[in-house]
């Protein structure tokens, strides 16, 4: 099976850069996922600077606590929420990584 894609160049130029780069542009998307979100989760930051300030902000707890009654902790939680609306806005667009 054979899929064909076809442009009007120059008109769509910027149609056809797109499709000619949707695998860098996804490993693109996949690093971010990687490297900004999975380290608060995991194993941390190699960015000292940045490992630093979640650290910081960890020292912070919300006065309420999650549904399992754990304590939530401030910049671990942020970390979580921008993961989340970032594969919110993924979803919407049909991308999965």
């Amino acid at each position: 099976m054979k899929g064909i894609l076809e442009f009007s160049l120059p008109e769509e130029q910027e149609e056809f850069d797109s499709a000619a780069r949707a695998g860098e542009l996804r490993s693109a998307l996949w690093e971010i996922s990687q490297q900004v979100f999975r380290p608060a989760r995991k194993h941390g930051y190699a960015d000292s600077k940045i490992q630093e300030l979640l650290d910081k902000a960890d020292t912070l707890t919300l006065s309420s606590v999650d549904d399992d009654e754990q304590e939530v902790f401030v910049g671990t939680e942020l970390v979580s929420l921008l993961e989340k609306k970032f594969y919110e806005i993924l979803e919407e667009y049909n991308i999965s990584l």
